[in-house]
């Protein structure tokens, strides 16, 4: 069986791109300037990163 287009949409790519991509860089950033993390958190759900990425992303941003 093979996988919808959207289950494929960011396939290859990495976070920076998936970001990019979508159009989420400038809230992105401000996200993360103002460690607001549920809005980080939302914006990596929205590029379909897994939870156990979000957790790394974040701590890798000393925000967990």
């Amino acid at each position: 069986m093979s996988r919808s287009l959207s289950e494929n949409k960011y396939l290859g790519f990495n976070v920076k791109e998936r970001v990019y991509v979508s159009d989420f860089v400038d809230d992105f950033v401000q996200a993360i300037i103002e460690k607001d993390t549920d809005r980080i958190t939302k914006i990596l759900r929205d590029v379909e990163r897994d939870e156990k990425s979000i957790k790394a992303i974040l701590n890798s941003l000393s925000l967990s």
